[in-house]
């Protein structure tokens, strides 16, 4: 049997506005692929969802998967218990242009979590995320795991 539920304009509000806060304290969310680009991707893809993030990538570039569009997370001075998850510097085009600290943040515990998980492992401490900006939103996925040989 159904039930009939009735809202009022304030518990319309309400709600909107615990969805929104929800989506924005999330950084990276679990996609299956990247709308603008034909691949099937072996491994994971992340959107980033937040905007202070995204301001860093200086983003213009084509949607297409390069290997002149990467991140490298360098992880030399980890440390779990300070949340220090090491700086990331961004590539586009092969040309760097910006970098930022990872440390004590949202996106420095996910991608952490990302690299102990899924992405291949690269060996040392330095791990390089392919990223692509597609209708105005940035994807990061294993770039050497997908350009690798099957």
């Amino acid at each position: 049997m159904r039930k009939v539920v009735r809202l009022t304009e304030g518990d319309l509000v309400r709600i909107v506005k615990r969805v929104i806060n929800e989506q924005q304290q999330s950084v990276l969310i679990d996609v299956d692929s990247i709308p603008c680009i034909k691949h099937n991707f072996r491994f994971q893809v992340y959107k980033i969802v937040n905007r202070d993030v995204l301001s860093k990538f200086g983003v213009g570039s084509k949607p297409v998967l390069s290997k002149g569009n990467y991140v490298i997370i360098d992880r030399s001075n980890l440390s779990y218990p300070d949340k220090e998850y090491g700086d990331a510097t961004i590539v586009s085009n092969g040309q760097k242009v910006g970098s930022f600290s990872l440390d004590k943040t949202t996106l420095g515990d996910e991608i952490s979590s990302i690299i102990e998980k899924v992405y291949v492992d690269q060996g040392g401490d330095k791990f390089k995320i392919g990223w692509v900006f597609c209708n105005g939103q940035l994807y990061i996925y294993d770039i050497l795991g997908e350009t690798s040989k099957r």
